[in-house]
């Protein structure tokens, strides 16, 4: 008898780690999704409570308290380290905003000659009456 792999680890349980504690609560639920996976990156597992209630009715958001992000137990220091670090900026990417954008040089070759800027213009402008033509067919029988 041959067993997937699926059926042979289906009655192997995951090693209890504690009671699901809050850790965090966000208002917006993408933020919470957002710092649910940074926990994940951390190897924290995390789930998020209430964010489907709230993406189906955002009215009950502040009634519930906001998306909750909950871990097990043993991971609540370690998961309160990590959301520390990432209120206090440490992930932020620098600003380079000062450094202006690299353009090419106004001199350089062009991609495609003007004979083929023209062929493609030309077959663009086929392609484009041939979706015309199916599609007013598709009307006409439908």
């Amino acid at each position: 008898m041959t067993l997937t792999a699926t059926a042979a680890h289906a009655d192997v349980e995951p090693p209890y780690a504690g009671d699901m504690v809050t850790v965090a609560r966000r208002f917006n639920s993408l933020e919470a999704e957002l710092l649910r996976g940074r926990l994940a990156a951390d190897g924290i597992p995390a789930t998020l409570g209430d964010a489907h209630t709230v993406q189906t009715d955002t009215l009950l958001t502040t009634a519930l308290g906001g998306v909750r992000i909950r871990v097990p137990s043993a991971y609540e220091a370690q998961a309160l380290r990590a959301i520390a670090d990432v209120e206090s900026g440490a992930f932020e990417l620098d600003d380079d905003s000062s450094q202006p954008e690299q353009l090419p040089p106004e001199d350089s070759t062009p991609l495609f000659t003007a004979a083929q800027a023209a062929r493609l213009r030309r077959l663009a402008l086929g392609a484009a009456v041939v979706f015309a033509a199916v599609e007013l067919l598709r009307t006409l029988v439908a």
